[in-house]
């Protein structure tokens, strides 16, 4: 489950259309899940926003071969921004 570098991984029949309706489950589920949990509080949206993160970071990441917070991607300190850039939307979004 793992990959060492997925670029070399073997490809999927339809894995870009896979990988993108998984990408918007995964979204609105856990936007549905926030609105459950807390209604529209500013705070805790971007509280939630940072747990979300956290687990791109320190599960998504590391499955795909790019190391802890992207620490193996050719320049890790963008992937940070840019995955903090979109937790800020995606909390502008469910606050």
């Amino acid at each position: 489950m793992l990959h060492a570098d997925i670029g070399k991984a073997e490809p999927y029949v339809h894995e870009l259309a896979l990988g993108w309706i998984g990408h918007y489950v995964v979204g609105a589920s856990c936007g549905v899940v926030f609105a459950l949990l807390v209604g529209p509080e500013w705070l805790a949206a971007w509280i939630f926003g940072l747990a979300t993160l956290a687990f791109g970071w320190f599960l998504l990441q590391p499955g795909l071969g790019l190391g802890w917070a992207a620490s193996r991607a050719p320049n890790p300190a963008r992937v940070r921004i840019l995955n903090l850039a979109g937790t800020r939307c995606s909390g502008w979004d469910c606050g």
